[in-house]
């Protein structure tokens, strides 16, 4: 029985040690899948990470180009909002010109037309000096060697200037068919000026 007890001495020892050597496997395998799987986990952590500092960065960028793109236009419509206004009180001071310089202004224009025109007051225009008119519409006259008469009717449709008619033909001079046409001219002129220092 001695030697069944050390036989049964000598399993139970080799079991225990066998046993003792599956656990240290089994504990170096978990060891390294654990290890394996910290390591996955900080790589896809990083990764994340990365990812979530790109798409930040993309998003700063796209809110800094719309935050500039929203600063140039604002720029550009204080800009142009100074042009309207300038074209606006460049237009009054013609308005609020004395006489002479009023009707130098218009002949002009009208010393360019062709020879024959009816030239016709607006009707508005009331307060400026007719007889003035007539004596430099006449100086006018012998420069240019055309002859324009002047219309005993009023032209109702416009507010300042004057209509040059040519039968059924009629060249709009008033201040605001002036500035239409010359309009766009006045804004590339104002915003050379005015934006050349956009950026």
């Amino acid at each position: 029985m001695d030697r069944l007890k050390l036989i049964l001495d000598e399993i139970e020892k080799d079991a225990a040690l066998q046993e003792e050597r599956i656990l240290s496997d089994a504990e170096t395998r978990a060891a390294g899948i654990l290890s394996d799987a910290e390591k996955e986990a900080d790589a896809a952590a990083a990764e994340t990470l990365n990812e979530a500092k790109a798409r930040a960065e993309r998003e700063i960028a796209i809110a800094k180009s719309g935050a500039e793109a929203l600063r140039k236009k604002a720029l550009l419509t204080e800009k142009s909002r100074v042009v309207r206004e300038a074209i606006r009180d460049f237009a009054a001071s013609l308005a609020d010109l004395p006489d002479e310089e009023y009707f130098a202004f218009f002949l002009r224009r009208i010393e360019k037309l062709p020879d024959g025109g009816e030239i016709l007051f607006a009707e508005k225009e009331t307060r400026r000096d007719r007889a003035l008119f007539a004596r430099m519409l006449k100086e006018t006259e012998e420069k240019c060697g055309k002859s324009f008469p002047l219309s005993g009717e009023t032209a109702p449709e416009i507010a300042s200037g004057f209509l040059v008619r040519y039968g059924r033909i009629e060249e709009n001079l008033s201040l605001e068919a002036v500035f239409a046409e010359k309009e766009d001219e006045m804004k590339d002129r104002l915003a050379a000026v005015l934006f050349k220092d956009a950026e």
